[in-house]
């Protein structure tokens, strides 16, 4: 918060994302939706499951898959979701 910053990308031991510290963590490339998987450390939210709802219905690509830090770094687009905060 010091530097400016809102919220923490969390890695997990095998330096894979995770998610956010309050957050689930979303990365657009090519017009895909990726969200790392459970297994990864992400916490199964519930705007995360709505959103993979949402894709499907909207013909957009969506995957939960192990992602490197350096795919947000190359992303289209990244965004994070939080049911209680804005």
């Amino acid at each position: 918060r010091r530097e400016g910053h809102d919220e923490a990308v969390l890695l997990n031991t095998d330096g894979l994302l995770a998610e956010g510290a309050m957050t689930n963590l979303f990365v657009v490339k090519e017009g895909r939706v990726l969200t790392p998987p459970v297994e990864d450390g992400a916490l199964p939210g519930i705007l995360r499951l709505k959103l993979g709802i949402l894709c499907a219905r909207g013909g957009i690509g969506w995957a939960e898959e192990s992602l490197a830090l350096e795919q947000l770094l190359g992303a289209d687009e990244a965004f994070m979701t939080n049911v209680v905060c804005e």
